[in-house]
């Protein structure tokens, strides 16, 4: 009694499982196995077991295909994106490099300008000072 519960519960699992493994592939354009249709299923074999690896050896056949491309589109990616990136280091370093030298340029010389004025000051308060005593 105990054996058939369990058997009863595995079949009934395997049936959601083929259920969900059917949706799965219908959801890609795929109408049947083999030529049998989706509809008629069930009568590819009396085993559950044998139906659940006919279905799921299908699926994994799709899935593996699916993720080849995925993965052959995302090395694809991966170097079209690394030949720009290295592209953009060959020509934008030359831009940058002078952009830099440009800012400090003008930053050295802003500093040397308020180093005159500073002084400048220095010098007119000292000036003051010595006057004031």
């Amino acid at each position: 009694m105990l054996r058939e519960g369990v058997y009863r519960e595995r079949n009934d699992y395997l049936k959601s499982k083929i259920k969900e493994l059917i949706d799965y592939l219908q959801g890609e354009g795929i109408r049947s196995i083999g030529n049998t249709p989706f509809k008629e299923i069930w009568s590819i074999s009396p085993d559950i077991e044998v139906l659940y690896k006919i279905v799921k050896d299908t699926v994994d056949v799709i899935y593996s295909k699916k993720q080849e491309e995925a993965s052959v589109y995302a090395n694809k990616i991966i170097n079209e994106t690394d030949l720009v990136e290295r592209g953009m280091r060959i020509f934008e370093k030359p831009l940058l490099e002078a952009e830099l030298k440009l800012r400090n340029e003008t930053e050295v010389a802003d500093l040397k300008e308020n180093i005159k004025i500073n002084h400048a000051l220095d010098v007119e308060l000292k000036h003051r000072l010595i006057e004031s005593k």
